[in-house]
């Protein structure tokens, strides 16, 4: 029996608190930089191939500008059926299918067809 894998991937947030009042630069002496937690990414079509996993989160949830940060941090391998132990997790775990292209979504903002070019070889 063959047991489909996928890969978990999370990340880290972080806020520039002092963007807010000031310019938030550092140069300047205005950054306040906070870790805010991050998200949980369930990878799907990857098998045990990680680095494929994280490349294709990095394209979606790399943020990274004077206001905040977001970054893939760490993954796990885990059977395609994963359940975390937590059951109020679950919910805020986000599913991505390596061949749809429709699941590539970061919050409100859909990916469009011109990043299955850029995705293209996770799905070879």
């Amino acid at each position: 029996m063959i047991i489909e894998k996928a890969i978990l991937v999370q990340t880290q947030y972080l806020e520039n608190y002092g963007a807010h009042s000031e310019n938030g630069k550092h140069a300047d002496g205005n950054s306040y930089w906070k870790f805010k937690g991050g998200e949980e990414y369930l990878v799907y079509g990857c098998g045990e191939r990680a680095a494929n996993a994280m490349a294709l989160v990095a394209a979606i949830a790399i943020r990274n500008d004077l206001y905040s940060k977001e970054y893939p941090i760490g993954y796990e391998v885990v059977d395609a059926n994963y359940e975390p132990e937590e059951e109020w997790r679950a919910q805020y775990i986000k599913s991505i299918h390596v061949d749809k292209p429709e699941t590539w979504k970061k919050g409100d903002y859909d990916y469009d067809s011109s990043m299955a070019a850029t995705c293209a070889m996770f799905s070879a």
